[in-house]
């Protein structure tokens, strides 16, 4: 939601809402794997739950850009290589442009889950606290000497840009790693340990911060840096069983609709906003497309959507063993 609100330019902020996003997903697929004993179901689960929904979104957008005009922003996803890249949602390892700019996060998304589900594999569940606190270090260590360093060591820079070519979770895996911690708070308790770790997520969010992302054009360093903390003292609440509210009828629909919403917005609704300026006052090109929007997103979760992700479950979760 604060990214749909972000990308309306209703609240600058909003724009750290993917920072949100990747702790939420740190908790949630930490939590998921922890209490699952079959890798394989736990891929066909994040498949079915990706995927689907994401080429509705395709052809949403494709759809979107023909009837506003704007078949140009298409085209290069009639090109062999662009095309698979979007279509299997791996547009950084074949150097493909997004079809839609929000797509972005869902590479990073997938890396994420290769990298818990090797995790779980070794057992590394158990040390986990000690395995993120090793790969943070790793993390800031060459994050920031790519702030400091720049252009001055070319082979550095080189071996830095390649990497983060084809792992851009380089510069968001402190979030991750808070959102597993967050989970461990969540149902172990606070320790001194994991209140390190995650100054450590926020020592890295520094560096990080400079080296790309929406928010370096939004806002400085101590504005990124403050969101996070926010977002870190709601997760605190949550741990403490503060956040029953969530738990409502608005955050549950919310919830619901806000991958859907996360993906179409853009494609749909920035678009048909940009057709009404000019043509209706500015407050009524916002309302209009960000309403169209959330009924559009609820309509495609409720009656394409779920039903597919169901029978889908229904018809291949039995085939690997639930």
């Amino acid at each position: 939601m604060l990214v749909f609100i972000f990308h309306f330019k209703l609240f600058v902020y909003g724009c750290t809402g993917v920072d949100l996003f990747f702790i939420i997903s740190g908790f949630v697929i930490f939590m998921t794997l922890d209490n699952s004993n079959n890798i394989n179901q736990f891929w066909l689960s994040r498949i079915i739950r990706l995927y689907p929904a994401y080429w509705l979104s395709i052809i949403i957008a494709i759809i979107s850009f023909t009837v506003f005009g704007r078949t140009n922003l298409f085209l290069s996803f009639l090109n062999l290589k662009d095309g698979i890249g979007n279509l299997l949602m791996v547009q950084p390892l074949l150097r493909s442009d997004c079809l839609v700019s929000a797509y972005w996060t869902l590479y990073i998304e997938l890396t994420f889950y290769l990298f818990i589900s090797i995790l779980w594999r070794i057992n590394g569940f158990k040390n986990v606290e000690i395995i993120l606190f090793v790969l943070l270090i790793l993390s800031l260590v060459s994050n920031t000497l790519q702030v400091c360093i720049g252009d001055s060591n070319t082979l550095y820079v080189h071996f830095y840009i390649v990497l983060r070519g084809l792992l851009p979770i380089m510069l968001q895996f402190q979030l991750f790693a808070a959102g597993m911690i967050f989970y461990k708070i969540y149902w172990h308790g606070f320790t001194t340990f994991r209140i390190s770790i995650l100054i450590l997520t926020l020592c890295i969010v520094i560096p990080t911060h400079q080296l790309g992302g929406n928010a370096l054009f939004f806002m400085n360093v101590y504005q990124h840096l403050g969101c996070d903390v926010i977002f870190y003292l709601l997760f605190i609440l949550l741990c403490l069983k503060r956040l029953t509210i969530l738990k409502g009828r608005i955050g549950v629909f919310a919830g619901g609709i806000s991958y859907l919403l996360y993906l179409i917005h853009e494609s749909s609704g920035i678009q048909l906003k940009n057709y009404l300026i000019g043509s209706v006052p500015l407050f009524v090109a916002d309302v209009i497309p960000m309403l169209l929007c959330i009924l559009l997103a609820w309509i495609l979760e409720r009656k394409l959507d779920y039903p597919l992700r169901k029978w889908l479950k229904k018809k291949f979760g039995s085939a690997i063993g639930n």
